[in-house]
């Protein structure tokens, strides 16, 4: 994080911004997240992807929890310990909820994975000021520690520590960066931020051969265009996806049909069969077995076929004169 982006007047005024209770409608709070959004150059604190100043969108997070577990479960014993099973049962640092470096800009689904989890490192020896160097600790800290020097991002997609950096393998631990369904909700909200025409989207994330939930991503398609409902956005989601597997006729014949009732004008370019189809129906050909052709052979009544033997085997046998008999 640039700290030199921010104005030390505006960090000044949130430090006297103080007060026994968090308040994100304070004039001073306002003013310092919007500052810390440039010093983050619009990205979150945790997995650097790009956040945006709207509610529910980008939250103002304090790094060491703010918060005290509730009485009836607080143990001060646990609250001391390193242990990492632990770490989310907090004293909580009530001192440094107006603290500047206490604070950083996340995105909702970093910060509601993070939680109450504590990353001071020693936990064991109760602080009067503010830990201000990186060894405090265990995990990355956005004032104290270079992003890139302890996580690296394949693809925008892929997470992991930098030389076995054992701060950056706490990041991505806690806030669920190697989470399976981290990634596919990842490559969802990178389709929609980095497309601005609806029906494409929808054929992106169509075409993607990712598992999807309709319903979450009809939301967000929803949220994120302003048109129809979520509800509408979802029953969309599906017809294009139930038609997939069916060549690109059918797929390109959905898309008009869609683009009518969102009434979008925007011509429709056909798109070529996804190859993630074109492999599923290779595989499900493959799997069914090939017809043998058999020799065609005279169906022969089960009557006759005892004649025939018997005659063969009588045959065989030696003729035997009137007068023979056996000994």
């Amino acid at each position: 994080m640039n700290l030199l982006a921010i104005d030390s007047a505006i960090s000044d005024a949130f430090s006297a911004a103080k007060r026994p209770e968090w308040k994100t409608n304070l004039k001073a709070v306002i003013a310092y997240r919007k500052a810390l959004l440039v010093a983050q150059e619009h990205r979150c604190a945790y997995c650097a992807r790009t956040i945006r100043d709207e509610v529910g969108h980008r939250e103002l997070e304090h790094i060491l929890p703010q918060s005290q577990c509730p009485a009836q479960d607080f143990d001060g014993g646990t609250a001391a310990s390193n242990d990492w099973i632990h770490r989310r049962h907090t004293r909580g640092y009530g001192d440094f909820r107006y603290e500047p470096l206490n604070l950083a800009l996340s995105c909702k689904r970093c910060n509601s994975y993070k939680g109450s989890f504590d990353p001071l490192l020693n936990r064991s020896v109760a602080i009067a000021a503010y830990p201000s160097a990186s060894g405090d600790y265990l995990w990355v800290h956005p004032h104290f520690d270079p992003y890139s020097k302890h996580i690296n991002i394949l693809e925008g997609l892929l997470y992991s520590p930098v030389q076995g950096s054992q701060k950056g393998q706490a990041v991505i631990k806690v806030c669920g960066l190697d989470r399976a369904e981290e990634i596919t909700a990842r490559q969802v909200e990178a389709c929609l931020t980095s497309t601005q025409e609806l029906v494409q989207a929808m054929i992106s994330l169509t075409i993607s051969g990712e598992p999807l939930d309709s319903a979450e991503v009809g939301d967000a398609l929803h949220k994120r265009f302003k048109v129809a409902t979520s509800a509408k956005m979802k029953g969309f989601l599906d017809q294009l996806l139930a038609n997939a597997g069916r060549g690109s006729d059918v797929l390109v014949a959905s898309i008009k049909q869609i683009s009518l009732e969102i009434g979008t004008g925007n011509p429709i370019v056909a798109p070529t069969v996804p190859a993630f189809v074109v492999k599923r129906g290779a595989a499900k050909k493959a799997s069914v077995p090939a017809k043998t052709k058999k020799c065609p052979t005279k169906s022969v009544p089960a009557k006759a076929i005892d004649k025939t033997v018997v005659a063969k085997q009588n045959k065989s046998k030696p003729k035997r004169s009137a007068g023979s008999r056996r000994n």
